[in-house]
């Protein structure tokens, strides 16, 4: 059976696509299944920046609130930063983002380079 997917312009339509995705997201590599999941993640993705755009903010308000979007903890942040010491200086504007962590931000948690890039005043 072959499913026609379509662009997503309901809640109820993002609901169902997004169930079926949980569905397949474990499916094996090269299946018809994946081929399937790469178009839903596509199809969902532009839906969700459509409707729930990143906020333009600072970076660290944008990055806390992927985290908060994503149910990921600031023990989360310290594993993808490889320093969890750096991820809570970062948190609490102690420190600002280097390149290395906006890349890292942005391959791994998708989050666009031009958000991490902005200037943000450190909280002495």
């Amino acid at each position: 059976m072959k499913i026609v997917y379509s662009i997503i312009k309901t809640d109820k339509q993002y609901q169902e696509y997004l169930s079926r995705f949980e569905q397949i997201f474990d499916c094996k590599e090269g299946s018809s299944e994946e081929k399937e999941l790469e178009l839903l993640g596509l199809i969902i993705d532009k839906y969700e920046s459509e409707k729930h755009p990143i906020p333009d903010s600072d970076p660290i308000d944008v990055l806390k609130f992927v985290m908060e979007q994503s149910k990921l903890k600031p023990s989360d942040l310290g594993k993808i930063l490889n320093s969890p010491s750096r991820a809570t200086e970062i948190m609490k504007k102690q420190r600002k983002l280097s390149l290395n962590h906006i890349r890292l931000l942005n391959s791994k948690m998708n989050i666009p380079a031009s958000s991490l890039i902005r200037d943000y005043q450190l909280e002495v």
